[in-house]
């Protein structure tokens, strides 16, 4: 793709943004050209800047932005890496392949990162995100919301509000996820390996038996129990399972059929008691 102006020099800013029914190049602030039916990723790759002298340009083209309106938009990504501005109103955006960043803005929206390395960032109100496949880092902000993510080492950060963040992987892996309830009352659940701060707020921290149900707990450490405020949930334990609390170097851990599931950093294990345990039965397969 070929863009020719007698003013183009190589040090101008260069960018291109989506409109409605295409993407527009923009160079120093100005709308240069209008692409109707084409996509950013495609243009990204094919793009060469021309002035009256044939003198031609490769611009460096910076991330690929998508933007909203302030109603409630259903924005879809691309194959590209790209950073995507939903604005206001409650927005749906599915960012597609590739290591994108996403930001809701004000309104409850339903950001996806799917594939790739993603950035999702909720905003103020109630916010649902998902981060899909790929190491990505997850925000909620102010609100209530719903962070998941279920495959690779993921960070989630519920932010203000009472949040529920969901990181459990598939039982074969063995990346390890970082959440973080932020201010609010939170329930966090992870599995094998992960690392659990609630914050401020009275928190549920959750772990479970593998999918295999008679092997071990799904260890997790928790870095902020406080007792008297915070419970602990075990999740699919055996009707016939021992639960114990003992003391190691960096505080207590609470063990299942003499297994790890929580160490408590921190906290003495006389200062446990199982009435601070909600134990989940497994259910029959």
């Amino acid at each position: 793709m070929l863009i020719r102006d007698d003013a183009f020099t190589a040090d101008m800013e260069f960018r291109l943004d989506t409109v409605e029914g295409g993407v527009v190049a923009i160079v120093d602030g100005e709308t240069v050209a209008l692409f109707r039916g084409a996509d950013l990723e495609t243009l990204s790759e094919h793009l060469t800047l021309q002035d009256a002298a044939d003198n031609s340009y490769t611009p460096d083209v910076p991330t690929p932005m998508i933007h909203g309106t302030d109603g409630a938009d259903s924005l879809t990504g691309t194959a590209a890496d790209e950073a995507i501005y939903a604005h206001l109103g409650a927005d749906t955006v599915l960012a597609g392949a590739g290591n994108d960043t996403v930001s809701g803005g004000y309104g409850a929206d339903d950001l996806r990162g799917q594939d790739g390395n993603d950035s999702l960032l909720g905003g103020a109100q109630d916010d649902r995100l998902d981060g899909g496949a790929g190491n990505d880092s997850l925000l909620g902000e102010d609100g209530n919301d719903r962070l998941s993510d279920r495959s690779g080492a993921d960070l989630l950060d519920g932010g203000a509000g009472n949040d529920l963040l969901i990181a459990t992987d598939d039982p074969a892996s063995t990346a390890a996820d970082t959440l973080l309830g932020g201010a609010g009352d939170d329930t966090l659940i992870g599995d094998l390996l992960d690392t659990m701060t609630g914050g401020e707020g009275a928190d549920a921290f959750t772990t479970g038996y593998t999918s295999a149900g008679d092997s071990a707990p799904e260890v997790v450490v928790v870095t902020d129990f406080t007792v008297g405020t915070d419970r602990l949930v075990l999740e699919d334990v055996p009707a016939d399972a021992v639960i114990s609390i003992i003391d190691r170097d960096l505080g207590a851990v609470v063990r299942v059929n003499g297994a790890d599931a929580f160490r408590l950093h921190g906290v003495a294990a006389s200062d446990i008691t199982l009435d601070m345990i909600t134990v989940t039965p497994a259910t029959a397969p």
